[in-house]
């Protein structure tokens, strides 16, 4: 169990996704709470191998199973809002990137 505090989601690696972890058969939660001017907006994940994405409790993205890389993208609204995202890396090539991209 390793705990690190990130000011983004964005891993790319055919080795571990950060140091002292093994290559594969890795997991990962991520939490943040987000305050989001109003407007539009999409929240885009790129993932190697299982991702899912809660906003405010409620699975928005949700892509379990081991895949090539995918992109999977999401419509929410602006305000305060808090994120869930769970990963994990099964074996091979990994990938996880998590963005919130105004619309």
């Amino acid at each position: 169990v390793k705990s690190e505090r990130r000011t983004k989601l964005d891993y790319m690696s055919g080795g571990p996704i950060a140091e002292g972890l093994p290559r594969d058969r890795v997991a990962l939660v991520a939490e943040a709470d987000i305050d989001l001017p109003p407007g539009t907006y999409s929240v885009r994940t790129i993932s190697d191998d299982g991702v899912r994405v809660r906003m405010d409790g409620e699975a928005i993205i949700e892509r379990w199973t081991v895949h090539e890389s995918a992109i999977d993208t999401a419509p929410i609204t602006g305000g305060k809002r808090r994120f869930t995202v769970e990963y994990y890396e099964a074996g091979g090539f990994a990938e996880l990137r998590f963005e919130i991209l105004r619309r």
